[in-house]
Parts: C-alpha cells; structure tokens; sequence
C-alpha cells in the first residue's frame, strides 16, 4: 500500500505547514481502510492566516483589466483540462460518487471558468453613483418632485374643469337641437324647415 501523504494549507500562494500538530484523516467512504490522505486539524491561527492573506491579495486582483482576469481564468480552466481525468478519479474515492458524474463535474469545472473568463471582457453594466451622495440629495429631490407633482395636479384640474365646462355647453347645445327636431323633423335630413312639397 502506498504511503498515505501528509497535505499543507495553501495560503498566500504557497503550501505552508498548520501550526496545530494535529491531523485529520480522509477516509474513502466506500472503503474505511482507504485512507487518501492526512489533512491539517488546523486552528485559529491558521484561518487568521489565509484571511489576511486573502485580504492582501485583493488590491492587486482589483486592479487587474477584465482581460487580465480572463486569462488567469483561463490558465486555470486549462490546468484543470490537462488533469480532468485524475480529479474525477479522485473526486469518486474521496467522495464516494460514481465515476460518471465525477468526470461530468470535473467538466462542468472548467466550462464555468471559460464561461466567466469570457464575461470578464464583455464589459457592460452600469456605474452607480455613491450612495452618500444620493442620500444628502434625497430630501431636496423629493422636495422638488412634489412641487412638480402638485404644480401637474393644479393644472390638470384646472384644464380638467375648462373641458368639462366645454362638454357641458356641447351637451346643452345637442339636447337643444335634438328638441327642435322633435319639432320639425324634415331639418335633420332636408335642411329646411318645412316638409318637401310632394
């Protein structure tokens, strides 16, 4: 049987040794004798390590291009490419999965890199101003959107009512109208006011 290897934290880009002496063994669920490897126990040192690792990494990442991630992303879609094999081997005795799905995931890995390192050129969206900025102008716009409101409510009432009042005459001067024809129907369809001569 094959040495079972003693694995290191990857913080800040390298491998680096626990400073727990402790370790955890993992296990291949489908043979408790199958032991993969020897994980670090770790300890709060350890996480406050890779945190401010991850915190320092951060300014340089931010300040790359979209294309310059897209490559790193790419680069690493491609290391995963070259070794799908041996990751869906792996991925199967340490978790037990079938050999198939293990390979399908391992796939479906490096598709979503390649699918990401492409939006990270497509640049598009929309830049939104800071938020304080926004809220020192919040009252006074909204002060200046209800005197607009109000000022459109004043005037529609108002036209609202010229029209109404014009309705209103129309109206009278239909009824009207309609009342002389009941008198003297020959005008709605001769023009005149008496009826034709037969």
């Amino acid at each position: 049987m094959a040495e079972v290897p003693n694995l290191s934290s990857f913080v800040g880009g390298a491998f680096r040794p626990s400073t727990h002496a402790g370790w955890v063994d993992d296990v291949n669920p489908s043979d408790a004798s199958d032991v993969i490897a020897r994980v670090p126990a770790g300890d709060p040192s350890d996480v406050d390590a890779a945190v401010e690792a991850a915190a320092a990494a951060l300014p340089s990442w931010r300040a790359r291009t979209g294309p310059q991630r897209a490559e790193s992303l790419w680069t690493w879609s491609e290391a995963i490419a070259a070794r799908r094999e041996e990751i869906a081997q792996a991925m199967t005795r340490e978790v037990g999965k079938p050999i198939s799905e293990a390979r399908g995931e391992a796939a479906r890995c490096v598709a979503i890199l390649r699918y990401f390192a492409g939006e990270a050129v497509r640049e598009i969206g929309e830049t939104l101003r800071s938020i304080h900025k926004l809220a020192d102008n919040l009252d006074k716009r909204t002060e200046e959107i209800t005197k607009g409101v109000n000022l459109f409510t004043a005037a529609g009432t108002k036209q609202i009512n010229i029209i109404g009042a014009d309705a209103h005459k129309t109206l009278t001067q239909v009824e009207l109208t309609f009342k002389n024809l009941d008198k003297n129907p020959s005008r709605l369809l001769f023009g005149g006011t008496a009826e034709p001569k037969r």
